[in-house]
């Protein structure tokens, strides 16, 4: 009975180192690879002492049942008065079915050709005139590297080639 025990033990203390395991793995991942908003907040909660999550997990807890209790004292009134108030207007609003359901259809036609088009715009605003895509910023400093580079061997190839011939070699002319 004991060996039965202690294997048991061992086992949920295998899977126990597991799950760490794991846990840590998704945290460096989130932390190495993932928004800097979501890292920020990861950062925050893992700072956080035990008495601020004494406080914080109590004030949860009483938040989601204040929002319990407010649900089910709003819902029934508001799901009679409202079940209520549709079937009263239910006949009105089958017999213009006729004339609204078209103008509601152009409404969400002309609504989403409108969205589609200002996306759009965004779109080449941002591609115009706007900020650099995600790893842009390190694609511009390699650029300007580069051409840093092509600059000072010009400079240094013209250089040379002055002192060797005694010519003056612009690098605007290479």
């Amino acid at each position: 009975m004991a060996e039965v025990v202690e294997q048991a033990q061992h086992a949920a203390a295998m899977a126990a180192s597991r799950v760490q395991e794991t846990a840590a793995q998704a945290v460096a991942l989130v932390h190495n690879h993932g928004p800097q908003p979501v890292r920020r907040a990861i950062e925050r909660v893992q700072g956080l002492s035990w008495k601020q999550w004494a406080i914080i997990v109590p004030l949860i807890g009483m938040a989601a049942t204040a929002l319990t209790v407010v649900v089910l004292l709003a819902a029934p009134p508001v799901l009679i008065v409202g079940g209520g108030l549709f079937l009263f207007f239910l006949p009105v609003i089958l017999l213009t079915a006729p004339l609204w359901i078209p103008v509601a259809v152009v409404f969400l036609i002309f609504t989403g050709i409108s969205l589609a088009a200002a996306v759009a715009v965004l779109y080449l605003f941002k591609y115009h005139r706007g900020s650099l895509p995600a790893g842009g910023e390190g694609l511009s400093r390699a650029q300007e590297v580069f051409q840093d580079a092509v600059q000072r061997s010009r400079d240094f190839l013209s250089q040379k080639a002055q002192d060797l011939t005694g010519q003056s070699y612009s690098a605007a002319a290479a």
